[in-house]
């Protein structure tokens, strides 16, 4: 599978303090990587060191071009970024918002696009709802929508189903899977060790602004490297488990 998305010896500074340290990172076309660790470990540093939003040390590549060689119109056809949350007060509509997706291309919120990726989050009855109307988890599928309106070919969520109910957060990931499997490349911080086991291809496990591990899911949601890192035994079995239905 072909690297879409390349980071070496990633810091992040703030102040005299290193917050994110050392990082090392390969997405490929086709691929789920998850970031995990507990909180405050970087997960979303790293999100926005990835994105360019931050300054950092190192270096990110995207298609082998440093990021930021990438003009901000090439950058927005390249990477869409689904942040935890929206901070949009504006009373645009749903159709607005995810129409922004389309800008970085010349296009418009009458673009084929926006109802097809409205149909994808199952909110195509809300297009024309004012977007501070909605509830905080469906905000969050208007987000994904704008995303997967750019195009892009690497999208990068930061806890996207962290306001999601059970089905709705299991859509999600089953739309990511889908997205992978079109040729994506998906970056996604993940917080339940369930979670990012069951959904993703490759995991880097973050503890205080390094990595701590980094390979298959089974290999890093794995009682050593928990133990390490969480300070808690991992018991397998011992929990419930979800799917979708097939109604």
């Amino acid at each position: 599978m072909a690297e879409l998305l390349k980071a070496e010896g990633l810091r992040v500074m703030r102040g005299k303090r290193a917050v994110l340290q050392g990082v090392d990172l390969t997405l490929r076309a086709g691929e789920v990587l998850g970031i995990l660790g507990p909180n405050g470990a970087g997960k979303s540093t790293l999100v926005e060191a990835l994105l360019g939003l931050i300054p950092s040390e190192g270096s990110v590549r995207y298609e082998g071009r440093p990021i930021a060689a990438l003009s901000g119109r090439e950058r927005a056809k390249a990477m869409a970024y689904v942040p935890q949350r929206s901070m949009l007060q504006a009373e645009l509509s749903v159709r607005e918002v995810v129409g922004q997706g389309r800008y970085a291309s010349g296009g418009s919120t009458r673009d084929p696009e926006v109802d097809a990726e409205l149909e994808r989050v199952g909110l195509s009855a809300m297009s024309e709802r004012a977007f501070p109307t909605l509830s905080v988890g469906e905000q969050q599928r208007v987000l994904i929508a704008r995303a997967l309106a750019t195009g892009a070919k690497c999208l990068v969520l930061d806890e996207p189903t962290a306001a999601l109910d059970v089905r709705r957060a299991l859509e999600t990931f089953a739309l990511l899977r889908t997205l992978a499997d079109e040729g994506r490349g998906i970056v996604v911080v993940v917080h339940g060790l369930e979670e990012a086991r069951r959904t993703t291809d490759h995991l880097v496990l973050l503890d205080g602004g390094e990595v701590a591990a980094s390979g298959p899911p089974s290999e890093v949601v794995a009682p050593e490297p928990i133990r390490r890192v969480y300070g808690v035994e991992l018991v397998e079995n011992d929990a419930l488990g979800f799917r979708l239905s097939d109604s």
